[in-house]
């Protein structure tokens, strides 16, 4: 299979690149725009967290080192808060204990930096479908008047999940 059969094979994923160096926020988006994804940013972990708690997002990708809020940090709000959302934790400045740590709280995946275009095309791509196949599963399993409430918020978990009890 071609590079290009491969991109093609992937799942189309909602990207929210969240680095403090806003040309490799910028390179990510073209690169992944390119194979089809629809990329959002965020300078930082506090922006990432606010743009998250306004939309849903498949895939995070994410600096370890970033000022207010870092990458393990937004890392631990995404398990707690969306936890059905893949995160890819990044770094230049990468520790055997900083990728445990990140492993060990839920990433998808931990990629250092300088990272190979198609490497990184091919982690959101099967991130996405890891995240959209989960997805699917869980609502052929949910009533209907589940799958009828969208959104991904705390608030709108909180409601399904009192529809799901009742």
């Amino acid at each position: 299979m071609s590079e290009l059969e491969k991109n093609q094979a992937t799942a189309v994923a909602r990207v929210l690149i969240v680095d403090d160096e806003e040309g490799m926020r910028n390179y990510l988006s073209v690169v992944l725009g390119k194979a089809g994804h629809d990329c959002a940013e965020a300078a930082d972990g506090e922006q990432a967290c606010a743009k998250l708690a306004k939309e849903p997002f498949d895939v995070v990708i994410e600096d370890l080192k970033m000022p207010r809020l870092d990458g393990l940090g937004v890392l631990r709000r995404i398990r707690e808060d969306y936890p059905e959302t893949a995160v890819v934790v990044m770094t230049a400045f990468s520790t055997w204990e900083t990728a445990v740590e990140a492993m060990r709280l839920g990433a998808f995946n931990y990629i250092r930096k300088p990272f190979d275009n198609d490497e990184i095309r091919n982690i959101v791509g099967r991130a996405a479908e890891v995240v959209q196949s989960r997805r699917a599963h869980r609502l052929e399993d949910e009533p209907f008047i589940y799958r009828q409430i969208i959104g991904n918020s705390p608030g709108i978990r909180q409601v399904q999940d009192l529809v799901r009890r009742v």
